[in-house]
């Protein structure tokens, strides 16, 4: 069954809601408008990667697709909106360079069936550093056994830690979109039936 997702703005006045269809909202963008959702598989291509604008009842502003995303992919948006780690298809992972990945689909318009509209570009969501090289063509696959489970905390906008099966692993995802070494580190934690354990983190500034 496919997902729905409406705007409820508590300050003003109660309005019939407007019913999105879409499988997961993984975050927000630093610009506190703008949503990063998995839109459901169509007859003519999907399941995608989506914007939509919060202030505007969910409108999809921009839509990336082709990446081999499950169908529904759970996920994690990272802090500053910049990295994406999401489920694919053959059950494993994916780590999505989120700005790059709607900026290769900037030749669309936001329904995918023509050339985006002449004019100025909008200004972008994003409010990211230089920290690691962009990914290839906005996404790369992650190492086995760190595909997403459950709920993940983030130690800073680039390391995200999440527990399965009685392990703790923490991915580094600037090392991973630069494809250096020891970008995924895991660590057993004693339990009595192989629980998962999830700390809990503050991002630093």
């Amino acid at each position: 069954a496919v997902a729905a997702y409406a705007m409820w703005w508590p300050k003003k006045p109660r309005r019939e809601p407007v019913w999105i269809a879409v499988d997961r909202v993984y975050g927000a963008l630093p610009d506190d408008r703008t949503l990063v959702a998995q839109q459901p598989r169509t007859d003519r291509d999907g399941p995608c990667l989506v914007l939509l604008d919060a202030t505007a009842a969910l409108t999809v502003r921009q839509r990336a697709c082709g990446l081999p995303l499950a169908d529904p992919a759970a996920g994690w948006l990272s802090p500053n909106g910049r990295w994406l780690v999401v489920g694919d298809a053959a059950g494993d992972g994916l780590l999505v360079d989120v700005p790059v990945a709607f900026d290769d689909a900037d030749d669309d318009d936001a329904t995918g069936e023509g050339p985006a509209s002449a004019g100025p570009k909008a200004k972008s969501p994003w409010q990211v550093t230089a920290s690691a090289p962009a990914a290839i063509d906005g996404w790369r696959r992650l190492p086995a056994g760190a595909s997403p489970s459950g709920e993940a905390v983030w130690a800073d906008q680039d390391t995200a830690v999440y527990g399965v099966a009685g392990t703790l692993v923490r991915l580094r995802l600037d090392r991973l979109a630069a494809g250096q070494l020891r970008a995924v580190d895991r660590i057993t934690v004693p339990t009595d039936d192989k629980q998962a354990v999830l700390p809990v983190a503050r991002p630093r500034p």
